[in-house]
């Protein structure tokens, strides 16, 4: 298994534990051959707390490039965010890209916070939700600021089954991916959570077996396995069985995709 990790939390976000110095040296213990920091970004919201701008540019930036001066012959870094998209914010993801190697998609909340009550993906429950959690992810990969699609199958949180309207929006993320050259999710977090009865299919939310078997239809897609991690000790967790799963189902994951140049 090639070590490697994109998607790690830190304690700015309010709900992880652990500094970037803390990540990069359990990373060298484990062996890895890069990681990259993502913490959730600072951005406006009804709901929850993040890292505040003001932290992102005097605590999270300046802890990484110490980090990335002192290991530079140890470990490959990447600094990045995962952070919602939000309508009409597009100069505010400019900015912060300037000091950024990347950006992660995750829809938390599929309304892209035009309003707060039930948005959650967690709560996308009808058809009509789930198409409204599609769109935004096809308009916010239209933008090209993100390189990688965080846990897109988090959907399945709130849906009751899987039906033709799940199998339709998997395709449509699918080819939003390979259309934006963005990096699909394999997000083995999802392993620690309980499976769920998909109408007569029990399965884990995510990463979803019957959402990477239409993944696996599509020879174009890039996929990464993460882990999600919010504390350093489980930087490493779950990501054997995410390999696992892909080689199952014959999705061959990219290794060093910051590395990767994209066409």
């Amino acid at each position: 298994m090639f070590k490697e990790n994109y998607h790690t939390h830190m304690r700015l976000c309010r709900h992880a534990k652990g500094d970037i110095k803390d990540y990069v040296e359990e990373a060298i213990r484990l062996g890895f051959h890069s990681l990259g920091i993502s913490d959730h970004g600072p951005i406006s919201n009804p709901g929850f707390r993040r890292m505040t701008i003001d932290e992102f540019y005097k605590i999270y930036v300046p802890e990484f490039m110490e980090c990335k001066k002192r290991y530079q012959n140890q470990i490959k870094l990447f600094l990045g965010l995962e952070i919602e998209y939000i309508y009409g914010n597009d100069s505010y993801y400019k900015e912060v890209l300037k000091s950024l190697d990347y950006l992660i998609l995750g829809c938390h909340y599929y309304s892209g916070y035009k309003q707060m009550d039930d948005t959650s993906s967690f709560l996308c429950n009808t058809k009509e939700r789930l198409e409204e959690y599609v769109k935004l992810i096809e308009d916010a990969l239209a933008t090209k600021y993100f390189k990688i699609l965080a846990h897109p199958d988090i959907f399945l949180g709130g849906y009751p089954r899987w039906d033709e309207y799940t199998a339709s929006a998997t395709r449509r993320i699918v080819l939003a991916c390979i259309k934006n050259n963005v990096y699909l999710e394999c997000n083995c977090n999802g392993f620690s959570k309980n499976q769920k009865d998909f109408g007569g299919i029990m399965d884990y939310m995510y990463p979803n077996k019957e959402f990477f078997k239409i993944v696996s239809e599509y020879e174009d897609i890039k996929v990464i396995v993460s882990s999600d991690a919010h504390n350093p000790s489980d930087l490493d967790k779950n990501l054997d069985k995410g390999y696992q799963m892909l080689n199952e189902l014959n999705i061959h994951p990219i290794e060093n995709p910051l590395e990767v140049k994209n066409d």
